[in-house]
Order: C-alpha cells, then sequence, then structure tokens
C-alpha cells in the first residue's frame, strides 16, 4: 500500500467512546485504519472563551478543528479532518489522490467533502441531478468517481463533517480560525 498524500484526523470527544468505536469501524470498513489519527475533542463548557452568540458545544467544536489542523499541519503534508459521526464514501481515497495528484489545492485552500448548503431550489435542484448521476438504476453507487466541484465563496453553506486542507493552505486556514477564535466566534442567528 502506498503512502497516502495526507494526514487523516478525526475528531472524537474523550466522552463519546461508542462514536469513536463508530468512526474506527467505519475507517476500517472503507480500509483507512492507517490513515488517521484521533484527536480529542474540546469540551466547550470547559473553556474560557470571550463573549459570544454560540453554544459552548459549538465553540468547543470551533476549537477542537483549529487544534487538530494545528496539529495535522505537522506531517507537513495536506490533511482529511473528519468529525466522528461522519459516513464516509467508498471513493474517499481515491478522491484524495485525484485532488493532490491534479493540483487542486493549488486553486482551492478547502475542499468541503460534505456540505450543507442553504435551502435554495436552483441548487437543490443541481446537486440532485448529480448525485442521480452517482448512482444506477438500484441506487447503488457507480464505481467511478465522478468529481462535481461547486465554488462556494458566494453562498452560504455550513460544513465541518468532513473536508480536506491543501498542505499550502494550513496556514492560511489557521490564521482565519485564529482570528475568529480570538474574537469570540459568532453566528448570524438569523439565517440559520
Amino acid at each position: 500500500m502506498t503512502t497516502p498524500p495526507y494526514t487523516g484526523v478525526y475528531i472524537n470527544l474523550d466522552r463519546s467512546p461508542q462514536r469513536r468505536h463508530e468512526i474506527e469501524e467505519e475507517l476500517r470498513t472503507h480500509k483507512l485504519s492507517d490513515n488517521y489519527i484521533r484527536f480529542p475533542g474540546v469540551d466547550g463548557a470547559m473553556l474560557a472563551a470571550p463573549a459570544t452568540n454560540i453554544t459552548p458545544g459549538e465553540s468547543g467544536c470551533f476549537h477542537a478543528h483549529y487544534q487538530a489542523l494545528l496539529r495535522a499541519k505537522e506531517a507537513g503534508k495536506g490533511v482529511h479532518i473528519i468529525e466522528d459521526d461522519v459516513l464516509l464514501s467508498g471513493h474517499v481515497e481515491a478522491f484524495a489522490r485525484y485532488a493532490f495528484d491534479s493540483q487542486l489545492f493549488d486553486e482551492f485552500d478547502i475542499i468541503f467533502t460534505d456540505t450543507y448548503v442553504y435551502p435554495n431550489v436552483f441548487m437543490l435542484k443541481v446537486m440532485k441531478d448529480w448525485t442521480d448521476q452517482a448512482f444506477d438504476a438500484n441506487g447503488k453507487a457507480l464505481p467511478h468517481l465522478n468529481l462535481q466541484i461547486i465554488d462556494l465563496a458566494m453562498r452560504e453553506m455550513a460544513s465541518l463533517s468532513s473536508y480536506f486542507v491543501g498542505a499550502k493552505s494550513i496556514d492560511r486556514v489557521l490564521n482565519i480560525l485564529k482570528g475568529e477564535l480570538d474574537a469570540g466566534p459568532t453566528i448570524d442567528r438569523k439565517s440559520t
């Protein structure tokens, strides 16, 4: 087996051993166990964070992703960060190899592989059409990798469950996250 072109990290709170078991089983199912390390989640209730309108759980999540990315940076290559409740595709490894080998990260800092996009009829139709193209008539995923990239820069979206960060982008992403952590991250509750 060849060395993967990225470091994999899964975030899991110490108080969630069942979720740790489930994500480790998910990684085993996709033969990715050797590619991923566990990063202990951050309990937001224990943080002395700036005043903000996010919940302690959301704050802990934000801190955990920042710290996991900081730790993954030490490997000197791109990173795939996942949360312990993610369901992985059988295409994760193929996608990662494609993304890094084709220099996608020269164009994008982050590639989200699990994204919530706020309801928009046009966008939902496009995503439904792409999803339909990924499955055969019996609903079974097609074996080939049919990659679709959507530029989310001008769209409202949310995601932390699964994303890749290119090696050259880690410092830039860390600086953005650090700036938000220092200021006290917030959520515009009107649009959520």
